[in-house]
């Protein structure tokens, strides 16, 4: 404005003014449109075709540019503080990796270039976690908050681990669990082909994969590894993808890394990877607290039904050396009893399939629950029973019902059950059948759960379900494996190869009839009842 008063003449103001639409003795109006054109030359809008042309306009195009501008910085600013703490993080690893730069005599540029690969993902990776647990270690926060905020930093990290799987009545406190195990965890970091364990070594705790591969390999020393090598068959059982763990059974004081298939193996690094380890201590110490007890009861259940099986297995007319404590095929220095051993790769496999059968088949079925009873309460099942639960475990319901029962009248209202649920135990699906036992409990006229009761409802929150009812599901799922002229009775290398395509197990024809040949205990042809079911007693504890 000061410009037009000083270069141009009255009349050129004048006819200026008129064109926005201004009065020019409208000194107010005369300084908004000043601001306006201001403001277009300081956003670098520009004047172009579409512009203000009365006072009104002006002001909203002047909000407009101010907004825009705002926004704008913001975004600047954002962006320039990623770019920052992205260099800030490469300059700490540039620091970091310039140690090896300065070895005399130098690294080949091979073998630097493989140990920045290493560096660079272990770094990442490293940095990822840290903040993951700093954000869990936080108090303070409710509780409905916190499950939340599991939910996101667990990611599902632990659901594949044994003793958490077929938790979903009681998901947030399988969250809340996983976040307490990540913040216990350390994470270890392992370059391609490096060994993580061998067969040799003891199990401590639990290792999940967080990134990269893991692969399962037959034992290097072994003669059965030659044996396969011989043969141009490779040594490679299954490569682990991030989710998938090992060492789950190691809570249950199993000593094999790779107790949850029954065998003992090396495992080697498929790719730079980074595993994250909890010991088993640790894992204890966590359940131990009360809002995981049903975590804890599956675990002490599990670990009665591994030392009940070992003693089956150990006192079998039929017995199979335990393969993955190295037995040797020789004689019991106990019993003095012959017996001999299935290979590592068979128990593998037959680990594997029926793991896959469970998942994929089994678990997917319309009220499996009410399935899985008919196998208990078939007639060929009725010489076998689950075992009760422990003392132990019974203390430790009647202490959580004591709890609850906060007016210590020897039942649960429905207040009282309002304040169970509350703690995360989501209300259970009515198509199941203690879930439908749970409703009518609540819908009764006096709505009350007494403490037997209240013990049968905790036992199916906990998903104590049968194990020797999911093992024969799992072995007519198999049986019933449709083949050109298949009929049930056992488990053919036919309907083994057939039940392999579908389950993506590869494995040759040779290899399923050296795997149905060691467990054929009556040389039919095929792997009866009995056997399998010997089988997966190697390793199916939950």
């Amino acid at each position: 404005w000061r410009l037009k008063l000083d270069y141009s003449t009255e009349q050129q103001r004048t006819d200026f003014l008129a064109a926005k639409g201004v009065d020019p003795e409208d000194l107010a109006d005369t300084y908004m449109v000043c601001f306006y054109f201001v403001w277009t030359v300081l956003v670098t809008v520009g004047f172009g075709d579409m512009y203000a042309t009365n006072i009104q306009e002006a002001i909203f195009c002047i909000f407009l540019f101010i907004s825009g501008a705002t926004i704008f910085a913001i975004l600047v600013a954002q962006i320039n503080e990623i770019i920052g703490s992205f260099q800030e993080s490469t300059k700490q690893l540039d620091k970091y990796l310039d140690a090896y730069l300065s070895l005399n005599p130098s690294l080949d540029v091979p073998t630097l270039m493989r140990i920045r690969a290493f560096e660079r993902f272990s770094f990442s990776q490293n940095q990822v976690l840290l903040q993951h647990k700093e954000i869990l270690s936080r108090e303070g926060l409710p509780e409905n908050l916190r499950v939340a905020v599991a939910q996101r930093v667990e990611n599902n990290v632990f659901s594949k681990v044994l003793f958490l799987s077929e938790l979903e009545s009681i998901k947030n406190i399988r969250c809340l669990f996983s976040a307490e195990m990540l913040i216990k965890s350390e994470t270890m970091y392992f370059s391609e082909r490096s060994i993580i364990f061998d067969w040799k070594e003891k199990a401590s705790g639990l290792m999940v994969v967080h990134s990269g591969q893991v692969r399962l390999e037959l034992p290097l020393d072994s003669a059965e590894a030659d044996a396969e090598r011989k043969h141009n068959r490779s040594t490679t059982l299954v490569v682990l993808n991030p989710g998938d763990s090992f060492g789950d059974t190691s809570v249950l004081g199993d000593s094999s890394w790779a107790g949850k298939y029954g065998v003992s193996v090396d495992f080697v690094a498929h790719t730079h990877c980074a595993v994250t380890f909890v010991s088993a201590k640790d894992i204890e110490d966590i359940s131990a607290k009360f809002e995981f007890f049903p975590i804890r009861c599956r675990i002490q259940r599990a670990r009665q039904r591994k030392a009940r099986f070992e003693t089956e297995l150990c006192s079998s007319e039929n017995f199979w050396g335990l393969a993955k404590q190295g037995i040797p095929a020789a004689e019991d220095t106990v019993g003095l009893k012959k017996y001999r051993t299935l290979k590592t790769k068979s128990v593998f496999f037959w680990s594997l399939i029926a793991r896959r059968v469970w998942d994929l088949r089994v678990r997917q079925r319309d009220n499996l629950d009410e399935y899985l009873s008919s196998q208990l309460t078939s007639q060929r099942a009725l010489s076998i029973r689950e075992p009760t639960t422990t003392e132990d475990e019974e203390q430790e319901v009647l202490e959580a019902f004591r709890l609850f029962d906060t007016d210590g009248n020897g039942h649960m209202d429905r207040r009282e059950v309002a304040a169970l649920l509350a703690l995360g135990y989501r209300t259970p699906d009515q198509g199941t059948e203690w879930g439908r036992r749970f409703h009518d409990l609540l819908a009764r006229d006096d709505g009350v759960v007494d403490l037997g009761e209240f013990r049968a409802l905790v036992t199916g929150m906990v998903g104590l379900r049968s194990v020797t009812a999911t093992m024969r599901a799992v072995f007519e799922e198999l049986d019933a494996t449709a083949v050109p002229e298949g009929v049930a009775g056992g488990i053919t290398a036919d309907k083994l190869a057939e039940a392999c395509r579908g389950l993506s197990v590869f494995l040759d024809r040779e290899e399923i009839e050296d795997m149905i040949a060691e467990a054929d205990q009556d040389k039919s042809g095929a792997v009866s009842e009995g056997a399998f079911l010997q089988i997966l007693k190697l390793f199916w504890y939950f």
